[in-house]
This record gives structure tokens, C-alpha cells and sequence, in this order.
């Protein structure tokens, strides 16, 4: 699941043609089910296109006009992790190629490991990112650098009014540096350079107090946003049914968080 990201302000009508076009395209690849998101997204014209409504939680950061705004925003030990990783000689970079996704990748899969948990995304994903929304300019990737060494990234979305969190990562062996801190804090600031209006964390339950804290403590609040589902067929239907009300909740692992 990802959001749909604009490059433009588009009226209702457009909207409802443009979801119809989504219809008519799952329905010639015999796609059999679709989820989205996005703040641009009218819950009614969605409902009334045969769309589901449900709710994900997520963590909400309005963003300012400038950074001394912004950065008061902050809770104390957040500025100050920001401020020690400064200090440590981490460099943050953007990143305008696929060079560094398969390094990313690795972190991703070390952070899932720890937790005992499978990585929900494949590794081509980073790829159809990549040719998706970075080659319309919609994507940013920070990259974290230590002593040379790549230690930590961080992929976005954004629209014309949101940044949405989509892949990131960072090595454990840098963890004492606060690199996540830092690389959310240079997204922040260029999102509000590109004049965006909120920051969505894109995930986070309150179940989960550490992911909960971090995500808290740039300013951000707790919600709980829609995402829109269509099935095509009734067999995945089905399935989709048993894997989330029976087989995650065996597994103890969250649906969308």
C-alpha cells in the first residue's frame, strides 16, 4: 500500500475520472485487489467509486513556515540527539540513483531480523519506487554517511502538500550516533523548503511505545488515517479476510501500523 501522490491540485471531477482510470486498469491487468492512500483523497468520492474505507495508524506533523518554527516544536531530547549526531561527523546526502537501495535494503532486513519479524516488501520495490515517482521528482533519499561508510537512509514520497514516510533504516552499529534522528530532521527541512504543509510518519501504533516516543517527539500527533481497498475477485477476497482476522492476529503482527 502506498498514497497517491499528485503533482498537481486536482477538482473533484478529475478525481473521480482518475480513480475510475484505476478501476478500468486493475480490472485490464487482472489485478485482484488495490490499496491506497492519501491525504488529497476525498473519502466520499472513493465510497461512492465502490471503495472500502478503512484506518491506519499514523503519526501527523504539521509543518511550519521555517525551520527556527519547527525546530521549537521538538521535544528536548530529540534536539539534543540531533545536535550530538551533528557533532559525530555524520554527513547526510541526497542520494539521485538506485546505488545505495541494495545497502538500504540490508538495513531494512537487519531491523526486521532483530525484531523477529519478515520484511513486508520485497526488494524490487525500491526499484518500482525509483521509476514510479522518482523520475517525476516526487521522491527524496536521504543518505547517512560515517567516516565514509554508508550508515543509514531514508526514502519519501511527497505530493504538493504532503511528505509521506516510505522505506528507511539504519545500521545498529551507529546507533549510539541518533542517525534516525538526524535524517528525519534534513527530510523535515526540506519539506518545509518545498513549501509542504504536513509530514505523515506513515505508520506507528501506539502499542509499539518506542516507534510511539521517537515519533512523538519531533512535534507529531497521533492519528488515524483512511486508506481505500478494492477487490476484483472473490478468491482473494476471501483470502484477505483470513489472513487479517485470523492468521496476523496468530501471529501477533499488525495489519497496518
Amino acid at each position: 500500500m502506498g498514497p497517491l501522490l499528485f503533482r498537481e491540485p486536482l477538482d473533484g471531477n478529475a478525481k473521480r475520472e482518475l480513480i475510475a482510470d484505476v478501476k478500468r486498469l486493475c480490472r485490464k491487468e487482472k489485478v485482484a485487489y488495490f490499496e491506497t492512500s492519501g491525504a488529497l483523497l476525498d473519502e466520499e468520492i472513493m465510497r461512492s467509486a465502490g471503495f472500502s474505507i478503512r484506518y491506519r495508524e499514523t503519526w501527523i506533523l504539521e509543518l511550519e513556515e521555517n525551520e527556527d518554527r519547527q525546530w521549537e516544536k521538538l521535544h528536548y531530547n530529540c534536539k539534543k540527539n540531533i545536535k550530538n549526531a551533528y557533532k559525530s561527523g555524520i554527513e547526510i546526502k541526497e542520494l539521485k540513483d538506485r546505488a545505495f537501495f541494495r545497502p538500504l535494503y540490508e538495513l531494512v532486513t537487519q531491523t526486521y531480523k532483530k525484531k523477529k519479524m519478515t520484511v513486508p516488501f520485497r526488494y524490487e520495490r525500491l526499484g518500482y519506487l525509483y521509476d514510479a515517482i522518482a523520475t517525476r521528482g516526487q521522491l527524496l533519499f536521504l543518505g547517512a554517511f560515517y567516516k565514509g561508510d554508508f550508515a543509514g537512509g531514508h526514502i519519501w514520497g511527497y505530493d504538493t502538500e504532503t511528505a509521506y514516510a516510505f522505506v528507511s533504516a539504519s545500521s545498529p552499529e551507529f546507533s549510539q550516533l541518533r542517525i534516525n534522528n538526524l535524517l528525519l530532521w534534513e527530510g523535515i527541512k526540506r519539506f518545509i523548503g518545498m513549501g509542504l504543509k504536513t509530514y505523515d510518519m506513515y505508520g506507528g501504533s501506539r502499542e509499539n511505545e518506542g516507534v510511539s516516543r521517537f515519533k512523538a517527539s519531533f512535534g507529531s500527533v497521533y492519528k488515524k488515517e483512511p486508506y481505500f481497498t478494492a477487490s476484483f475477485s472473490r478468491i482473494f477476497s476471501g483470502a484477505l479476510n483470513f489472513y487479517e482476522n485470523y492468521y496476523l492476529k496468530w501471529k501477533n503482527y499488525p495489519s497496518h501500523n
